[in-house]
């Protein structure tokens, strides 16, 4: 995942939530915090463990927070990138997965 910060100012972490099923219930999938001087982190690598040959579907909700406020993010604040190739809306996204 790869995300580029846009007009959102001091984010402070990044919260994924991920579900198997569109609409939830979603589970925390990936935190990504950072305090002090440290610049904001952009990028994680995560690894889904899909069974070889099958096929999964996830659905992502992505909430930031900065030093003000909690917001759900939306396109117009932060966008994502699924393997540098995938654009996707970052509020509300799928990612299908095929083991291989």
């Amino acid at each position: 995942f790869t995300w580029k910060q846009g007009s959102i100012e001091r984010v402070k972490s990044w919260y994924l939530y991920r579900s198997e099923a569109d609409g939830g219930p979603y589970e925390p999938f990936l935190i990504i915090e950072y305090t002090g001087e440290d610049g904001p982190q952009y990028s994680s690598t995560v690894n889904m463990p899909v069974p070889v040959g099958e096929k999964k579907t996830y659905y992502f909700v992505l909430v930031t927070t900065t030093d003000q406020n909690v917001t759900s993010a939306d396109s117009n604040q932060v966008s994502v990138t699924i393997d540098k190739r995938i654009p996707a809306p970052v509020y509300n996204f799928r990612l299908k997965v095929k083991a291989e």
